[in-house]
Parts: structure tokens; C-alpha cells; sequence
């Protein structure tokens, strides 16, 4: 498995954020902007919630460059989630754990999509690995390594469903934490210093 690397990916070299301490929900997503990440529809999402009816104030930070960044950004346009959703670019693999420390939760809202169904997100694994509660496109493979309570799952390419869960998570810290903690110890054996002597005995094996 293609696991999180405790090396870099370790919170106790980068202490999380309470969650919302600023009164605000901060969401995070790392990838390659492909469409089938699904990003359209967490920024449909992100203009769902009316903080002038209750609704939390959300921020989603996007991290990373790719073709479809053209779109996404359509998105935010038509959306007016200028304010809300914010396109950082590329940044280096070192830096990421750190950002993924400042965030609230972070979102996989991948397409329901065949080749989908049987991929596993390296970037959830990422989120696990640093602690950050995670809210998931109900996939196959995904449901194979977490259930449901380890993440949020919510129909993938459903924006009203990926919005009823940020509120969701805005109203139960506790619940939260409680995800992320039991997520993280589900997680452990699919980090790389138990997968990397695996795939080694592999390559021995077929050498051999």
C-alpha cells in the first residue's frame, strides 16, 4: 500500500489546532486537480452553508495543481465562494503535514466512479496519519480500510450531503475527535514503516 510516511506525517512534530478555535471551520483537500477528485462539488457544498442561518463559517483550502484547476475555478465563480475557497497551488511534500495540522477536517470527495470504487486515496491516509477527521465519498476500497467510525462517508457527487456533514461536524467537536482518534489507530498498519518491508519482500521474492 502507497501509506502515509510516519516520518513526515507525524503529529507530534506539528501539534493540531483546536478544533474551530477561531469560530471557524477549516476544511482541507490536497491533489492533483483531476475531475474525478470531485472538488465542483465540495465547492457547491461550501455555498450551501448560510451562516446567517445558523450555518458554520467554512473555509476550504485547496492545495495543489492540475488540469482541471480551470473548472474549479468556474466553480467558485458561478458559486461566489470567492471569499470561501481558496486555490493555494503546488506546495512541497515537507510542507504539507503542517498545513494538514491547521486544519479542521479534511475532505476526499471523489467521484462514484468505477476506477474509483478501487482506488485508495493516499491523501485520506494522509489526513489519518496527522489526526484530521476526515469526510469521505462512500467508496468501495475506502469502506474496506475504515468504517463508519473512522470517517464520515457521504454519497459521492452529492453537494447537499457533503453540507449537512460540515454542519454536522461544526456541532459536535467531540465527535470529531473522537472519529479522527479511532481512524488514526485503524490506520497505523497502513503506514509506510510497516507497508515499505512488505513491498521490499515482494521485490526479494520476485529477484529471487
Amino acid at each position: 500500500m502507497n501509506g502515509a510516511d510516519e516520518r513526515l506525517f507525524d503529529p507530534n512534530r506539528h501539534p493540531r489546532r483546536g478544533f474551530m478555535e477561531d469560530g471557524q471551520l477549516r476544511i482541507i483537500h490536497h491533489s492533483s486537480l483531476q475531475r474525478i477528485y470531485g472538488l465542483e462539488v465540495a465547492v457547491e457544498a461550501i455555498a450551501r452553508l448560510s451562516p446567517s442561518q445558523g450555518d458554520p463559517i467554512a473555509h476550504l483550502d485547496v492545495y495543489g495543481d492540475g488540469p482541471y484547476r480551470p473548472q474549479i475555478e468556474a466553480a467558485i465563480v458561478r458559486t461566489a465562494t470567492q471569499a470561501q475557497v481558496h486555490l493555494h497551488g503546488a506546495v512541497p511534500l515537507e510542507k504539507l503535514p503542517e498545513l494538514l495540522a491547521r486544519a479542521d477536517l479534511g475532505i476526499v470527495p471523489s467521484l462514484p466512479e468505477s476506477y474509483l470504487q478501487l482506488s485508495l486515496s493516499t491523501k485520506l491516509l494522509e489526513y489519518v496519519a496527522m489526526g484530521v477527521p476526515v469526510i469521505a465519498s462512500d467508496l468501495a476500497t475506502f469502506r474496506a480500510h475504515f468504517d463508519a467510525t473512522h470517517l464520515t462517508y457521504v454519497p459521492g457527487g452529492e453537494a447537499d450531503a457533503l453540507a449537512v456533514a460540515f454542519r454536522r461536524f461544526a456541532a459536535d467537536p467531540q465527535a470529531a475527535s473522537r472519529q479522527a482518534a479511532a481512524a488514526r489507530r485503524q490506520g497505523k498498519p497502513y503506514g509506510w514503516s510497516r507497508q515499505a518491508p512488505a513491498y521490499l519482500a515482494v521485490v526479494e521474492r520476485l529477484i529471487r
